[in-house]
């Protein structure tokens, strides 16, 4: 059965790091020996393989630098309507117990903060956000607002009530509200603009790949060798004038390096990195001026030449005389 949204895959045998790199990515192989441990970063596809017998202890963990991140991971798998048994157990039941850590927090603060005047409620508030924000970086201070918005969407569910993801004892329309507020205050002292920080990120993203890009296709030209496939004709030019591939039967071109016009084109696209382009328009065999050395197409009704080099050859050929007829 299919999973809502999802596509089907045309090749079933495909391997996932080939499309990965032929679509632009990176794929890392790691080799991990006896008492080693490996932390994978947040939202990383990865697979292990053992080659022989082994003893391996794995496991999943959530935690506050990636908040963003989990919750992508959430409503993904949501979307693609995972199994249980693959989804991290009970994980918006701990997301919420996680909002009302944060916000035990500020009141905890706010209890040891004492002030001479004990009626200035702002001035205690606004001297907690800056201990708060002073506390976490910049990108967990994030990560807990979109926490707060997306506690909010899970609060104005339906499913709260006959659902065991949702504490008991809990209000959680108010933890929502009161986790949303107090990061708005906090993401305002920081002076932080989450779209714009988003967009930064992104376009730093994209930078890297780009330049990851152009080096890796630096290196591809570099490493790849020509292959040319000669082209034999029926009527074999002088030892002279014959292109320079080996086999090739064809007439070479001029300020084509000693090539005929279909190697020189090939040698250009490998030099371009393959990408193509025809950076000098010049004629396939068959459709070029029949001028030793033209560059240029024939024209239709020519006599096979170009239109410059049949108009040189109609200046040399003498017009026949034309016969009057004497009255």
């Amino acid at each position: 059965g299919g999973g809502g949204g999802s596509k089907k895959i045309s090749n079933a045998n495909a391997f996932l790091p080939d499309l990965i790199t032929s679509a632009g990515g990176d794929v890392f192989e790691v080799y991990l020996k006896k008492g080693q441990t490996m932390f994978i970063p947040s939202g990383w596809i990865h697979a292990v393989f053992t080659p022989k017998d082994s003893l391996v202890f794995g496991g999943n963990f959530v935690h506050r630098h990636s908040l963003e991140m989990q919750l992508t991971i959430f409503r993904l798998e949501k979307k693609m309507r995972v199994g249980k048994d693959y989804k991290f157990p009970f994980y918006q039941k701990l997301m919420w117990y996680v909002a009302w850590d944060f916000l035990k927090q500020r009141d905890d603060l706010m209890v040891q903060i004492q002030y001479k005047d004990v009626k200035n409620v702002m001035g205690r508030e606004q001297q907690v956000i800056q201990l708060i924000s002073g506390k976490y970086p910049n990108h967990v201070l994030l990560g807990y607002k979109a926490l707060a918005k997306e506690l909010e969407s899970w609060s104005r569910s339906k499913q709260k009530t006959n659902t065991d993801q949702f504490p008991e004892h809990m209000d959680v329309a108010k933890v929502a509200i009161q986790l949303g507020e107090l990061l708005t205050k906090c993401v305002a002292h920081i002076g932080v603009n989450p779209k714009k920080e988003k967009t930064k990120l992104k376009q730093d993203k994209k930078e890297a790949k780009i330049k990851l890009g152009k080096k890796r296709q630096n290196s591809q030209i570099s490493q790849k060798k020509p292959v040319i496939t000669p082209i034999k004709s029926s009527s074999s030019p002088p030892a002279n004038k014959i292109c320079k591939v080996e086999g090739c039967s064809q007439y070479k071109r001029s300020k084509c390096d000693g090539y005929c016009a279909t190697h020189y084109r090939e040698q250009l696209s490998l030099q371009s990195g393959g990408d193509g382009i025809d950076y000098h328009a010049i004629p396939p065999p068959g459709r070029g001026c029949k001028v030793d050395g033209c560059n240029k197409y024939k024209k239709s009704k020519c006599d096979g030449y170009c239109l410059m080099c049949f108009r040189a050859s109609c200046l040399k050929t003498p017009r026949r005389p034309s016969s009057k007829r004497v009255g």
